[in-house]
C-alpha cells in the first residue's frame, strides 16, 4: 500500500494502544458538547458526518450509559438482517434509551454510503430526528424493522 509521508517525508506509523482490555473504544469523546444532544454511531467516519457526535465500537455500546452524557441518541448502521446489531438495538431500547431505525426504503448501510450515495449532512441529520423513538414505540418499530 501507499505509505504516508510527513513532513520531512519520513513514512508515518500509526500505533493504536489499547491501556485496559475492557476499555470501551470511543471515538471523538474529546470534542463534543455532553451538554448537547449527542449522537452514538458505530463508524469513527461516520461520526464526522453528524454534529456533536461519537463512535463506540462493538462492546463500548455496553459502556455508554456510564460516560456521563446527559442526553443521547444511538444511532446503528442501518443493517436490519445483521442479527449482532439487531440484538444491540434491542439492548439499548431496553434500557430506555433513544434509537435511530432507519426508514425501510433507505438501502445504504451507513452513514457514510449515505453521503457518498449524494445525501448531504443535513439529509442524514433530518432522516435521524424522524426516525428516532424510544420506549414502546421503539419497541413497536423494532419489531417491523428488524428482519433477522
Amino acid at each position: 500500500g501507499m505509505a504516508l509521508r510527513g513532513i520531512r517525508g519520513e513514512t508515518l506509523r500509526y500505533i493504536n494502544l489499547k491501556i485496559k482490555e475492557d476499555d470501551p473504544t470511543i471515538f471523538g469523546l474529546d470534542v463534543i458538547d455532553r451538554e448537547k444532544e449527542v449522537y452514538i454511531v458505530e463508524g469513527p467516519i461516520d461520526s464526522l458526518f453528524l454534529d456533536n457526535a461519537i463512535a463506540a465500537a462493538g462492546s463500548a455500546f455496553k459502556k455508554i450509559d456510564k460516560i456521563g452524557l446527559t442526553q443521547f441518541t444511538v444511532v446503528f448502521d442501518n443493517q436490519p438482517r445483521n442479527k449482532e446489531i439487531c440484538n444491540l438495538i434491542h439492548q439499548q431500547i431496553k434500557a430506555g434509551n433513544r434509537v435511530c431505525l432507519w426508514p425501510s426504503d433507505l438501502e445504504e448501510k451507513d452513514i457514510n454510503d449515505m453521503i457518498i450515495s449524494g445525501l448531504s449532512k443535513n439529509d442524514v441529520q433530518y432522516i435521524i430526528s424522524n426516525s428516532t423513538y424510544e420506549g414502546l414505540e421503539a419497541e413497536l418499530e423494532f419489531s417491523s424493522w428488524r428482519k433477522c
